[in-house]
């Protein structure tokens, strides 16, 4: 299982200014059925998404990087 894999009642997810993450590994947030927002446009040093991060996010429409 992966960190917030099937978190039900998350509904979004930004990150703050000077984000020091590099990769998001697979299925991370895969089952989150209530995700509406995802913000990764603060976290420069990102430079990989592993597959099925959002799978199953059925109410993500966007992700902001």
């Amino acid at each position: 299982m992966s960190a917030f894999s099937d978190c039900t009642s998350l509904e979004s997810v930004a990150f703050q200014s000077g984000c020091s993450i590099e990769e998001i590994n697979s299925a991370a947030f895969q089952g989150c059925s209530s995700l509406t927002s995802f913000d990764i446009s603060e976290c420069a040093q990102l430079t990989f998404i592993e597959s099925h991060v959002f799978y199953e996010c059925v109410s993500l429409p966007t992700v902001t990087m």
